[in-house]
C-alpha cells in the first residue's frame, strides 16, 4: 500500500468520525473547526435566503459544513435537525460536495411543497429555484375559485357553464350551443346558447307564457286567467305572451265545471248547471247524472228532479251490501238502505224440529231455532203413535198410541193402535147382526159384514 492510500483511507475515517461528533455536538462550541461551521451556515446560508425559495448553495463548490461522504448523510442531518440550523427553503437541497455536506438549488422542474392546500394542484422548482406553485393544475382538472373541480363537471347553479381544462383551467367555460339546461319554467324549451347562458325564448306546443302579477306564469291552452276569471285564457294561435280575452257572449265556465256561463262586459256570468250534471248546494261540487252520493247509497243524482240537490232512488232499489247473507239490501224510497232478513233464504237450516231464520243482528248468518214442544214429529216409525218436539230441536223418540189414526174403513173391525205394532184391527161378528136367526153374521176384516145361511 502507497504512503498516498494511506493518507486517504485516513482522512475518510476522520472526516466520518468528525460527522457523528458534528450531528451529537451541533450547538457546542467546544472546538474552534466546530464554530467556524455554525458561522458558514447561520451567516453564509441563513436569514432570508432560507426562507424566500431563493437559490442556495455553500460559499463556493466545496461544502462547509459537517463531514459526510454521500448526499445521504448531510439529509440525515437535515431530517434530526442537526443541521443547518434553519429549515431548508422549499427548492433547496442538502449535498456532500468535497466531503462536507453543502446546500445547493434542486434542478428546475423538481416537486417542492404545495402550499395552496388544493388537492388538484402541485408545486415544482423554477430555473431560479423557487416554489411556484401558481396555476400548476393537475391534468383533468381546473382550480375555480379557490375549489377543484373536475374536468366537464358544471357548474352548481348554471347548467351552461363548465370545467373545461382546454379552454380554461382557473374560470368556467361555456358549455357547447345547444347542450341541455332548465331554467324554473315548464312551459319553454330550453338549451345553452354556447356563451355560459340558458336560452328559455322557445315556447312548447299549446303554451303560453305571460307576466301575472310581476311574474312570468306558465298556461295551457285553454287555461283561465283564475277560477274566476274565465273570460282571459291562454290561446297561443292569438298571443302566446299575453291573456286572450273571450267575446262578448262566448261560452265559459264561471268557476265550477259543471255550470254554463256566457262572458258578459269580461265576466263569466252563470246560466245553471249542464243538463247532464248537479250542483250539490250542500257539497257545493259538481256531480254528473246517475252517479251515486257517495255518503248515501240510496240517493242519486237526477237532474229531472233536482240538479241541487240529492234525489232518493225508488223502493226496493238495490243499495250497499251489509255482507250478511240473508239480508235484502234496498232502499226503502226515501233515502235509507234497509237490510232486511229473509227467513226463506235459510231453509237448509230447516228440520222436523227446526226452523232456519236469519238473525241479522247477533250471529249476522243464518241460524236454526227450535219448534215448539207442540209440534208433531215422527220420531219411532210407528204411524199411529203421535210424537212432538222436545223443544231443543229434537223429536222425542216415543209417541202416544192414537186408535183415531187407525181407521180401515171397515165397520165391523175393531181399530186400535199398539206402541210396537201398530194399527191392529180386530173383526167383531157381533158388529154385524142382520136380525135373521137362520144366517151366521160374520165380519170379514178385509170384506167386511156378511150373513151367509146356516146349515142344517
Amino acid at each position: 500500500m502507497s504512503k498516498n492510500s494511506v493518507t486517504v483511507n485516513f482522512l475518510v475515517v476522520a472526516m466520518v468520525c468528525t460527522a457523528c461528533s458534528d450531528a451529537k455536538s451541533a450547538t457546542a462550541t467546544s472546538t474552534s473547526s466546530a464554530d467556524a461551521t455554525s458561522i458558514a451556515i447561520d451567516t453564509g446560508l441563513g436569514g432570508d435566503a432560507l426562507d424566500s425559495g431563493t437559490p442556495q448553495s455553500d460559499a463556493g463548490p466545496t461544502g462547509d459544513g459537517p463531514a459526510c461522504t454521500t448526499d445521504t448523510d448531510c439529509q440525515t442531518l437535515v431530517n434530526l435537525g442537526t443541521w443547518p440550523s434553519k429549515p431548508l427553503a422549499p427548492c433547496a437541497m442538502a449535498t456532500c460536495q468535497n466531503l462536507r455536506c453543502g446546500v445547493a438549488a434542486k434542478p428546475a422542474g423538481a416537486t417542492c411543497a404545495d402550499t395552496d392546500n388544493l388537492p388538484c394542484t402541485h408545486a415544482t422548482c423554477s430555473a431560479t429555484a423557487a416554489c411556484e406553485n401558481t396555476q400548476q393544475i393537475d391534468s383533468g382538472w381546473c382550480a375555480i375559485a379557490g375549489a377543484c373541480i373536475a374536468a366537464n363537471a358544471t357548474h352548481p347553479t348554471n347548467p351552461c357553464l363548465q370545467c373545461d381544462p382546454a379552454q380554461s383551467k382557473t374560470d368556467w367555460s361555456p358549455t357547447a350551443k345547444g347542450s341541455p339546461c332548465q331554467d324554473s319554467l315548464d312551459c319553454t324549451v330550453d338549451s345553452c346558447d354556447g356563451k355560459g347562458t340558458c336560452d328559455s325564448s322557445t315556447l312548447k306546443a299549446d303554451t303560453c307564457l305571460v307576466q301575472d302579477g310581476g311574474k312570468p306564469r306558465c298556461m295551457v291552452k285553454g287555461e283561465p286567467k283564475t277560477a274566476d276569471l274565465t273570460c282571459q285564457i291562454c290561446d297561443p294561435a292569438k298571443d302566446p305572451k299575453q291573456f286572450t280575452d273571450l267575446g262578448e257572449g262566448a261560452a265559459c265556465t264561471p268557476g265550477k265545471p259543471c255550470l254554463l256561463g256566457l262572458c258578459k262586459a269580461g265576466t263569466c256570468e252563470s246560466q245553471g248547471a249542464n243538463p247532464n250534471s248537479c250542483l250539490i248546494t250542500a257539497d257545493d261540487a259538481c256531480v254528473a247524472a246517475k252517479a251515486l252520493n257517495p255518503q248515501n247509497p240510496c240517493q242519486i243524482c237526477d237532474p229531472a228532479q233536482s240538479q241541487t240537490v240529492w234525489s232518493n232512488l225508488p223502493a226496493a232499489a238495490a243499495c250497499t251490501s251489509d255482507d250478511i247473507g240473508c239480508t235484502v239490501d234496498s232502499c226503502d224510497g226515501k233515502g235509507t238502505c234497509l237490510h232486511t232478513p229473509d227467513d226463506t233464504a235459510c231453509a237448509d237450516k230447516d228440520g222436523p224440529c227446526k226452523t232456519g231464520s236469519c238473525d241479522a243482528v247477533a250471529a249476522k248468518t243464518c241460524v236454526a231455532l227450535p219448534k215448539d214442544p207442540t209440534v208433531v214429529c215422527e220420531g219411532d216409525g210407528v204411524a199411529c203413535t203421535v210424537e212432538v218436539c222436545d223443544g231443543k230441536s229434537n223429536c222425542n223418540a216415543t209417541g202416544k198410541p192414537t186408535d183415531t189414526l187407525c181407521d180401515d174403513k171397515v165397520a165391523c173391525t175393531l181399530d186400535t193402535c199398539d206402541a210396537q205394532k201398530g194399527c191392529q184391527h180386530t173383526p167383531q161378528d157381533t158388529a154385524c147382526p142382520d136380525g135373521n136367526a137362520c144366517t151366521a153374521d160374520v165380519c170379514d176384516a178385509q170384506k167386511g159384514c156378511s150373513n151367509p145361511p146356516m146349515s142344517d
